[in-house]
């Protein structure tokens, strides 16, 4: 680019910002730009959040209310996914899910095809199959765990050594 083409450009330029300041004059008089007219307008700054400023936490659900709040939806209905409970509980989701798992490891749930269930009941064992009386070792059986924590292997261990006997 030669001197001359790069002066045409900026003469060209300043032609157009001139007129555009010849624009904004013509407004501000239309606008009535005097002291007499002027009339304070309400600007409002968008706000900045302080860098020092920490973001708000959320309140911590009390204990045991997720579990609940699953275990309830899921009481006596079919099976149902981490996004449907959320619906139904009005829960995050982000907190469903990890107590499905939670629970699905203590036994009080367990996986369906799609979502999770709780675990059918077992049918009681006949009359003439009584709790036995003695363990494979001789000592009295403990007392039954009624815990929901009981495991799956728990129980198969205990069918295992109720047929030993």
């Amino acid at each position: 680019m030669t001197i001359e083409e790069l002066r045409r450009q900026i003469e060209r330029r300043l032609t157009e910002v001139r007129e555009e300041a010849d624009r904004l004059q013509a407004a501000l008089d239309a606008l009535g730009h005097g002291a007499a007219d002027a009339t304070p307008v309400d600007v409002a700054k968008p706000r900045r959040q302080s860098r020092t400023q920490a973001p708000r936490r959320r309140r911590r659900a009390p204990r045991g209310e997720t579990r609940q709040a699953v275990l309830e939806a899921l009481a006596g209905a079919s099976a149902m996914t981490a996004g449907q409970l959320a619906t139904v509980t009005g829960l995050p989701r982000e907190r469903i899910a990890p107590e499905l798992s939670k629970l699905v490891k203590t036994g009080e749930l367990v996986k369906a095809d799609r979502g999770y269930k709780t675990p059918a009941s077992k049918p009681s064992p006949p009359a003439s199959s009584a709790t036995p009386t003695a363990t494979p070792n001789g000592n009295p059986p403990a007392a039954a765990d009624k815990s929901p924590a009981r495991t799956a292997l728990g129980r198969e261990l205990d069918a295992a050594l109720r047929t030993r006997t």
